[in-house]
């Protein structure tokens, strides 16, 4: 029986828009449909594109096409560069599993245990060449408890955040893990929340632990994912949005059901989607594969997963799949936002609250909302908005602009404006003056109701999708204005260009 359809939810059977795209669908095809019509495929295929100038989800699935390609066409003018790039992801990858290995050793001689999670564990549990999937880093997953220890243990990379206090609480109770990157560009992900950064509990990961199976990790006994938790993983992982296209969770599936489809608990897949709220993200992974691709998924595991969804794991696979510009909505907001504020009084108690929105998104009703809650404000303005016309009136006027005084201009300013916000406040209005890559000048113009910057404030941005995921620490990332910090990430991307700063300001000082 179909599932019923939701307005905002994509058909069954059907991706959201732009996840994937028709070229990587019809490569797709060539690497998984029957083998009799691969060469009529990848014929029609190649004439349609530039095999040189594709995106790196295509890349990441070449040497799978290395593979397809030479069991049709051995002379292929194009197989040499394939078989290239086969060789290098088998030395790449090679590096980084005896990197890898050296951290788990590190991991177990301080008593800590370790999970091998996708590609390493795929090419160790269903007998890939190291070659044939390409790798960015080795994942690997510790218990929650023990990430404290893993990050000061696990490689000197993740020292910097180890032996500072603020910065290990922001990444282990606000963040699902850490990568670090050596002098090779190679990586290493340690993860601390499989089943996700805001999912509660002692120990949220319990399930993956249970049912973890033995593996060789280069000649050291290791362990991973069993196939169930493993499909589970690379589906909801891969589902999500990311810069680069993740087609790839496609190909993992595949292969995994290929090589282990009759392991896979489809009772207990369905019921670590509901307990990790994770159900549309599945549903929509299996029905794809099942109705694009053939796969051996039944149908009663999928309809198992039917609507109606929670409000708040709607909303969390909505703000996740959508296109990057598409603001996140106050609903979604409203969703997501107070079970997330339970776990945060669990994990960092008494810490303060901190809400940044852009104008546009400060009403009243949302204001009172969130003082209810027990948040402060930061509201930016517009470059259009009233208050930063008069911000940039007042540093044009400036004597130090008129005197071409420009030394030293750069950091945080207080104007002699306010902002009435209703209920007898106004709120001070601050710029943040600098200039970007290309050495123009520009601000940034805020009101807030802060009266100082409390350093380890927690941070939701109301005003970027990846932002309201990733709350921060103030004083830490450099999102949000600081005594420490003379901007925020994303400058240039808003600014507001000026001859010159200067202004009828004052400009804090500088954090002791």
């Amino acid at each position: 029986m179909p599932i019923a359809a939701d307005p905002a939810l994509p058909p069954e059977g059907m991706l959201p828009p732009g996840l994937v795209n028709p070229v990587h669908e019809r490569l797709l095809a060539i690497l998984y449909g029957p083998a009799a019509e691969a060469p009529a495929l990848f014929e029609a295929w190649q004439s349609e594109v530039d095999m040189t100038d594709l995106d790196e989800g295509c890349y990441r699935l070449y040497p799978h096409l290395y593979a397809r390609l030479r069991t049709f066409a051995p002379d292929h003018p194009f197989l040499g560069r394939l078989k290239g790039l086969f060789r290098r992801s088998l030395y790449r990858n090679n590096l980084l599993f005896q990197w890898a290995r050296d951290v788990v050793e590190r991991l177990r001689a301080a008593g800590i245990e370790c999970l091998v999670l996708k590609g390493a564990a795929l090419v160790g549990s269903i007998g890939f060449s190291a070659g044939f999937r390409p790798m960015a880093d080795v994942d690997l997953l510790v218990r929650t408890a023990d990430a404290r220890r893993a990050l000061a243990v696990a490689d000197p990379l993740f020292r910097a955040v180890a032996d500072d206090p603020l910065l290990a609480d922001l990444h282990i109770q606000l963040r699902h893990g850490l990568a670090v990157q050596d002098d090779r560009r190679l990586q290493i992900d340690l993860h601390w929340r499989l089943a996700g950064t805001w999912v509660g509990g002692a120990d949220p990961d319990a399930p993956f632990w249970e049912t973890a199976e033995p593996i060789d990790l280069r000649g050291l006994p290791a362990l991973t994912l069993a196939p169930t938790e493993q499909l589970f993983h690379v589906v909801v992982h891969g589902i999500p949005r990311n810069p680069v296209p993740t087609i790839r969770w496609i190909s993992d599936s595949l292969d995994l059901l290929a090589a282990e489809g009759d392991r896979i608990d489809w009772d207990r897949l369905v019921g670590l989607a509901a307990r990790f709220g994770q159900r549309p993200a599945l549903r929509t992974g299996l029905a794809y594969l099942r109705a694009r691709f053939g796969a051996a998924i039944p149908p009663t595991a999928i309809a198992a997963l039917a609507p109606p969804d929670t409000a708040a794991e709607r909303a969390s696979f909505l703000v996740r799949t959508r296109t990057w510009a598409a603001p996140i909505t106050l609903a979604e907001i409203r969703a997501m936002l107070p079970p997330r504020l339970d776990l945060l009084e669990e994990r960092l108690p008494g810490r303060r609250r901190v809400a940044f929105l852009p104008d546009r998104m400060a009403t009243p009703d949302l204001h009172q909302w969130l003082d209810r809650l027990g948040f402060d404000h930061i509201r930016e303005h517009g470059p259009q908005s009233p208050v930063t016309t008069a911000v940039r009136a007042d540093v044009l006027a400036s004597d130090r602009w008129h005197r071409r005084e420009t030394e030293g201009m750069e950091g945080l300013f207080r104007f002699a404006h306010s902002v009435d916000v209703g209920d007898g406040r106004n709120w001070p209005v601050f710029a943040t003056v600098r200039r970007d890559a290309a050495g123009r000048w520009g601000l940034r113009v805020f009101d807030t109701s802060l009266a100082d910057w409390p350093q380890g404030a927690v941070v939701f941005r109301f005003d970027a999708v990846m932002g309201f995921l990733q709350a921060s620490l103030l004083g830490v990332d450099d999102l949000l204005p600081t005594p420490h910090l003379s901007g925020w990430t994303g400058f240039p991307d808003a600014v507001v260009a000026i001859p010159s700063p200067a202004g009828q300001a004052e400009r804090l000082p500088p954090a002791p």
